[in-house]
């Protein structure tokens, strides 16, 4: 039996880094700001809210995207 090596390896992050200050945007659009990420939870704000949101870093990265703001 002859083993092919396809040339696809695993290699990279697995995900974007999440890093407090941030600004990551939900499918809607809807932008928040990281506060901070320990133990496999992200903490941030909402745009107009007062007060912290806290999600496991799982359901984060399913529902967030990270967002690339232009710099001129």
């Amino acid at each position: 039996m002859v083993k092919s090596n396809s040339g696809a390896a695993a290699s990279g992050f697995a995900h974007p880094e999440i890093l407090p200050g941030d600004k990551w945007a939900d499918k809607s659009g809807v932008r928040v700001i990281i506060e901070s990420y320990r133990f496999n939870r992200v903490t941030f704000y909402r745009e107009g809210y007062v007060s912290p949101c806290i999600y496991p870093e799982q359901r984060f990265i399913k529902e967030f995207q990270p967002v690339r703001e232009v710099k001129p």
